[in-house]
C-alpha cells in the first residue's frame, strides 16, 4: 500500500507541475503576442520548460504502467518538488511583468524592458532547472523499460508544444568505444561550461589527447542534453574556420552563405548568439596559432585575416547564455587569453594504469602480456596517447612482439638515439615529447615504406598539402584501382596517423604527425620532390576555370593551393605549373570580387610565363589579358585600354582574328571604351564582336550572350531605352536557358534590365526585379561582393526615383561604406554611390552636406576619369543643382552651361542627359527671370524629349510641367524652379 501511496503522490506531483507548467506558458505566449517576441530574460525557460513537461509526463507513464516500485518514486518525488517550486517562482516573476489585457502597447514594451530587472532571478531559476532536466534525462537514459513512441506532448489547455526538430551533430569523427580514463577533465569541463562564461578550454602538448577527450565529451553530451545540437569547427587557419562554419550554415539552412569571407562567418555567429535557438556545443579543434585567433598585436586584424577581409577570429566566436564553447590548444596561453585570464583544463599525460589499459585495449586479445616490457615500453613514450595507439598498431599489423618493437625504439639509427636522449622542458610545448613521438612515428615510416611503399607515398604526399580535409582525388594516382588506395590508407589508419572523416574520401593528419613526417622527408632528402608533387596534384585538381559550377571545388581546394604557393621551386616545370595555379586562382578571386588578391597573383603568373615561354606565347597573352580585366575591374581604365591593346595586337597576330580568346579581348576593349564614356568606339566594336562570336561560337554560347548584353548598354545610355529593354529580355532569356536563373551572368542581365526599365519610369517592375536581383546576388555572390553592392545602389535609385529619400539615403550610406571597404575611395563605383547619395541629401534639402560631397565627387572623377568622362559631367550637372537650390544662381548658370557644351560634345545634342543639362539651365535661367530665354528653352527640350524619350515618360512630363508654369507664372509671383539631379 506503501508503494502505491508513494506512486499516487508521485503521478499527483507531476500533474500539479503540468498545470503550472500550462500556466506559465500560456504567460510566456501572451507576452510574445503583446511585443512579438520572448524578453531576453525568459527565453531560455521558453526552451526548457516544454522539455521538462515531456519527460516528465514519460515518466508519469511510467509509473502509470506500474513500472517504478517505492524507492524510485520517492528518489523522483524531491525531483518534480524541485521543478515545481521553480515554476511557482517563475510564475510569480511573469505574474508581476505580464501586462493585463486592456494594458497600452508603450506599457507592455515598458514591462518588457522591467522584466530585465529580474535576469539574476530567472537565471538562477533556469540553472536550477537545467540541473533537473539533466537528472531527469539521465534516468530516463538508464531506464529498463521501454514505451512506445509518442505523439508531441500536449499540455492540459490542448496547445501542442514546438519541441525542437532533430538537433544537428556535426563532429566529424566517431566514437572510441575504447576511450580510457580522462574522468576529472570530462567533469573539469562539465563544471566550466556550467559556469556563466560558458567556455572551457584543453591545454597540453600535441599527442596528448585534447582531440579525443572533446569527441568523448561531444557524445556524453549528446547523450545527457539531446535537445542540444553539437557542431566541430577546425580552428587551426582561416581558410578551415571559414569552411567549418558555412557547413555550420548549410547544415543549419541559414541564409547567404556563399560569401566566401566575413558574412558567413558573422551569420553563423549571430544565429548561435541568439539563445531562443536553444542550447549548442561547439568545440574549436586545434585552436593553436595566436596570431589566427587574436592578430597580429592581439587586438587587430591578423596578417591571414586582412587578406580575405576578415576580424580576427576571436571577434566570430558566439556568447550564449545556453551555449558552450570547448577549445583544444597547444598553447596555454591562447587558452588563458580566450578563458579571460583563467587557467585552462591542463592535459596531461595518461598515469601509468590510464596508459596500460589504453595498450590492453588497442593490442589483439591474444597477445603477449609481459607486464615489465609493457611498462618499459609506456615510459618510453612518456605515456602519450598517440604514441602509445601508433605502437600498438605497428605490433598488431606487422604481428611483432611488444619486446621487439620497444627494442626497435631504443636501438634505432644513430640520429634516433640522439632525438631520445635530448632534454627539452616547456610545459606545453615539450621538445622531449614532441621528439619521442617523431621516435615513434619514424619506426613506423620506415616500416610502412619497406612493406606498404603506397600507404608511405600518400603520407609523404599529405605532409606537404593543408593538413585538413585532403579529399582522395588530391591523393589518389592518376589510374590507380581503388582497393590499392584503399590499402595505402587504410596503413595510415591503422597507425593512427591519419584520420577519416565520416564520408570516407576526406582525411586529416595531425598537425605533429605532418611536421614529423616532413622532418622524415628532410632527413631523406625528398623533402622538395614531394612539394613538387603535391604542386602537381594541386594543379590537377584546380576546375579549369572560374564558372560559378566550379565555385564548391574551388572553396574547397583553396586551402592546398595557398599551401603549395608557398614553396620555392627551381626547376621550370614547377614555376609553370605554379604559374598556371596562380593564374587559375586569379581568375577565381576575381570572380569573388577580391580584386587586390587577384592583381597580385595574375601579376606574377604573368612575370612566370613572360620569363620562361615568351611574350608572344598563349598563356602570356591569356595573363595580360586578365591582367586588364582585374585592373577594368579596379577602375583603371586607361591603364586597362593600354594593356587590352596590346593583348590584342598581339593575339590577331598569333591566334588570328576570328579565335574565341581574340574575340574575348576585343569585347574587353570595348568594354573599356564604354566606361570611359566613348561610346561610338564602344558599340562599333561590341557588334564586331558580336557578329563574329555568333559566326565562330554561335549564337548560345556565353561568350555572345555576354555580347549582346554589353551591346545593349548602348543604347540604354543613348536613351534608345525600348530597343535596349528588348535587347536584354533577349539574353536574360537565353541566359537562364544555357547557364540557369541563379548564374552570375542571368543576374547581371536581370539588374541591367532593371536599370532600363527604371529609365523608362516603369519604377514597380524595376523595383520589383532589382529586389530579386538583390536577394539571388547576396545568396550566390554575398553580401560584399561589388555585384550585390551594386544592386543595392540600383535598389536605392530607384527609391529615389519614386520620392522615398529616407529609405534611399540610408541604403546609400550603407552602400558608399561598404564599397570605399571593398573597392576602395577612388573606384569609379564608389565615386557613382558619392554622387548618389549626395543627390538624395539635395532632394531632402540637406545642401550644406550635398555640395560638400558633390564638390568631392567631381573632384575625383576628374582626377580618375577625367574632366570630359560622362560621369564627371553628371557631378558637374548635379554641383550646378545643389547651388541653384542654394540661390547661387550666377555660379550654377556658368556651370550647367560649360555642362551643357561638354555634354553636347562628348554625347551629342538629343542625349537624355544632355536634355536634362538643357533644361536645367532652363530652370537656373527662369530663376534669375531671364523668363524669355527660359521658355524657348523649356519649349525645346521638351520636343526632343517627346521625341526621344516619348510623351509619357517622366522627364518629359517633367518638362511639361515647367513650361506651364512658366507661362502661368509670368509677370504674377514665382515660385523658383530646381534643377534635375542625375543618379549616376
Amino acid at each position: 500500500m506503501a508503494e502505491a501511496l508513494a506512486v499516487i503522490s508521485l503521478v499527483s506531483a507531476i500533474v500539479q507541475f503540468v498545470d503550472f507548467g500550462t500556466k506559465v506558458l500560456n504567460r510566456l505566449d501572451e507576452f510574445k503576442s503583446d511585443i512579438n517576441e520572448v524578453p531576453k530574460t525568459f527565453r531560455s525557460i521558453k526552451v526548457q520548460l516544454p522539455l521538462i513537461v515531456d519527460t516528465l509526463q514519460r515518466t508519469q507513464k511510467q509509473a502509470d504502467a506500474g513500472h517504478f516500485n517505492d524507492a524510485t518514486a520517492n528518489a523522483l518525488k524531491p525531483v518534480v518538488d524541485g521543478c515545481l517550486e521553480q515554476v511557482k517562482l517563475l510564475e510569480r516573476i511573469l505574474h508581476k511583468n505580464v501586462p493585463a489585457e486592456k494594458t497600452s502597447s508603450w506599457q507592455r514594451r515598458l514591462l518588457a524592458i522591467k522584466s530585465l530587472t529580474h535576469d539574476d532571478e530567472v537565471q538562477q531559476i533556469n540553472s536550477i532547472l537545467e540541473h533537473y532536466i539533466h537528472l531527469l534525462t539521465f534516468h530516463q537514459a538508464t531506464s529498463n523499460s521501454e514505451l512506445p513512441i509518442r505523439e508531441t506532448p500536449q499540455l492540459s489547455t490542448g496547445s501542442p508544444v514546438n519541441l525542437p526538430q532533430k538537433p544537428v551533430f556535426m563532429v566529424p569523427f566517431h566514437r572510441d568505444d575504447m576511450f580510457v580514463g580522462r574522468a576529472e577533465i570530462l567533469n573539469e569541463i562539465k563544471l566550466k561550461l556550467n559556469k556563466q562564461q560558458r567556455r572551457a578550454v584543453l591545454a597540453g602538448i600535441g599527442g596528448v589527447g585534447k582531440s579525443q577527450i572533446a569527441i568523448e565529451y561531444c557524445y556524453r553530451y549528446k547523450d545527457e542534453q539531446p535537445e542540444g545540437q553539437v557542431f566541430w569547427v577546425h580552428s587551426s587557419n582561416i581558410a578551415r574556420f571559414d569552411e567549418a562554419y558555412k557547413a555550420i550554415g548549410r547544415k543549419l539552412k541559414l541564409p547567404g552563405l556563399n560569401d566566401p569571407d566575413v558574412n558567413t562567418l558573422e551569420i553563423v555567429m549571430e544565429w548561435l548568439s541568439d539563445d531562443g535557438n536553444g542550447p549548442w556545443l561547439m568545440v574549436l579543434d586545434n585552436a593553436d596559432d595566436k596570431e589566427v585567433l587574436f592578430g597580429a598585436n592581439g587586438q587587430g586584424s591578423s596578417r591571414h585575416s586582412r587578406q580575405q577581409g576578415l576580424s580576427a577570429l576571436v571577434n566570430y566566436i558566439p556568447r550564449s547564455s545556453i551555449g558552450s564553447i570547448l577549445v583544444t590548444t597547444r598553447d596555454r596561453r591562447v587558452g588563458e587569453r580566450l578563458m579571460n585570464r583563467e587557467k585552462p583544463v591542463a592535459v596531461v599525460p595518461f598515469e601509468a594504469e590510464d596508459a596500460k589499459q589504453l595498450l590492453r585495449n588497442k593490442l589483439p586479445r591474444n597477445s603477449e602480456r609481459d607486464e615489465a616490457a609493457s611498462m618499459d615500453l609506456l615510459e618510453t613514450l612518456n605515456f602519450l596517447p598517440l604514441a602509445i595507439t601508433q605502437a600498438a598498431a605497428y605490433i598488431s599489423e606487422e604481428e611483432v612482439s611488444l619486446v621487439h618493437y620497444l627494442d626497435l625504439l631504443r636501438s634505432g639509427e644513430s640520429d634516433a638515439n640522439d632525438l631520445l636522449e635530448q632534454d627539452y622542458y616547456d610545459p606545453g610545448r615539450d621538445p622531449e615529447i614532441q621528439n619521442s613521438i617523431f621516435l615513434t612515428w619514424q619506426i613506423s615510416f620506415d616500416q610502412i615504406t619497406k612493406q606498404k611503399p603506397r600507404a608511405a607515398e600518400i603520407l609523404s604526399l599529405m605532409a606537404v598539402l593543408d593538413r585538413q580535409a585532403i579529399s582522395d582525388t588530391l591523393l589518389r594516382q592518376e589510374g590507380e584501382r581503388k582497393v590499392d588506395f584503399d590499402t595505402g590508407i587504410g596503413t595510415l589508419k591503422a597507425f593512427s596517423l591519419v584520420s577519416e572523416e565520416e564520408n570516407g574520401a576526406v582525411f586529416t593528419i595531425h598537425r605533429l604527425v605532418q611536421l614529423s613526417t616532413r622532418k622524415w622527408l628532410e632527413l631523406q632528402r625528398v623533402l622538395v620532390e614531394w612539394q613538387e608533387k603535391a604542386l602537381t596534384a594541386v594543379f590537377a585538381n584546380c576546375p579549369l576555370n572560374e564558372d560559378y559550377e566550379n565555385w564548391v571545388t574551388w572553396e574547397t581546394i583553396s586551402p592546398h593551393v595557398q599551401v603549395v604557393l608557398e614553396y620555392v621551386f627551381g626547376t621550370e616545370n614547377c614555376q609553370l605549373q605554379r604559374a598556371n595555379i596562380l593564374h587559375k586562382a586569379s581568375s577565381y578571386d576575381e570572380a569573388q570580387g577580391r580584386y587586390g588578391a587577384a592583381y597580385k597573383k595574375v601579376m606574377e603568373a604573368q612575370t612566370i610565363y613572360q620569363k620562361l615561354l615568351g611574350k608572344e606565347h598563349p598563356n602570356t597573352l591569356r595573363s595580360i589579358n586578365d591582367l586588364a580585366s582585374v585592373l577594368y575591374f579596379q577602375g583603371k581604365y586607361e591603364e586597362a585600354e593600354e594593356m587590352v591593346r596590346q593583348v590584342l595586337k598581339l593575339r590577331e597576330k598569333v591566334l588570328g582574328k576570328e579565335h574565341p580568346d581574340t574575340l574575348r579581348s576585343m569585347n574587353n576593349l570595348a568594354s573599356v571604351l564604354y566606361n570611359q564614356g566613348k561610346y561610338e568606339e564602344a558599340e562599333e566594336m561590341y557588334r564586331q564582336v558580336l557578329k563574329l562570336q555568333e559566326k565562330v561560337l554561335g549564337k548560345e554560347h556565353p561568350d555572345t550572350l555576354m555580347s549582346i548584353n554589353n551591346l545593349a548598354l548602348v543604347p540604354d545610355n543613348q536613351g534608345k531605352y525600348e530597343e535596349a529593354e528588348e535587347m536584354h529580355r533577349q539574353v536574360l532569356k537565353l541566359r537562364e536557358k544555357v547557364v540557369g536563373k541563379e548564374h552570375p551572368d542571368t543576374l547581371t542581365s536581370m539588374n541591367n534590365l532593371a536599370s532600363v526599365l527604371d529609365n523608362q519610369g516603369k519604377y514597380e517592375e524595376a523595383e520589383e526585379m532589382v529586389r530579386q536581383v538583390l536577394k539571388l546576388r547576396e545568396k550566390v555572390l554575398g553580401k560584399e561582393h561589388p555585384d550585390t553592392l551594386m544592386s543595392m545602389n540600383n535598389l536605392a535609385s530607384i527609391l529615389r526615383s519614386q520620392g522615398k529619400y529616407e529609405e534611399t539615403e540610408e541604403m546609400h550610406r550603407q552602400v558608399l561604406k561598404q564599397q570605399e571597404k571593398v573597392l576602395g575611395k577612388e573606384h569609379p563605383g564608389t565615386l557613382t554611390s558619392m554622387n548618389n547619395l549626395a543627390w538624395v541629401l539635395d532632394k531632402q534639402g540637406k545642401y550644406e552636406e550635398a555640395e560638400e560631397m558633390v564638390r568631392q565627387g567631381l573632384k575625383l572623377r576628374e582626377k580618375v576619369l577625367g574632366k570630359e568622362h560622362p560621369d564627371t559631367l553628371t557631378s558637374m550637372n548635379n554641383l550646378a543643382s545643389v547651388l541653384d537650390n542654394q540661390g547661387k544662381y550666377e555660379e550654377a548658370e556658368e556651370l550647367v552651361r560649360q555642362g551643357l557644351k561638354l555634354r553636347e560634345k562628348v554625347l551629342g545634342k538629343e542625349h537624355p542627359d544632355t536634355l536634362t543639362s538643357m533644361n536645367n539651365l532652363a530652370s537656373v535661367l527662369d530663376n534669375q527671370g531671364k523668363y524669355e530665354e527660359a521658355e524657348e528653352m523649356h519649349r525645346q527640350v521638351l520636343k526632343l524629349r517627346e521625341k526621344v524619350l516619348g510623351k509619357e515618360h517622366p522627364d518629359t512630363l517633367t518638362s511639361m510641367n515647367n513650361l506651364a508654369s512658366i507661362l502661368k507664372s509670368q509677370g504674377g509671383t514665382r515660385r523658383p524652379k530646381r534643377c534635375t539631379d542625375e543618379h549616376r
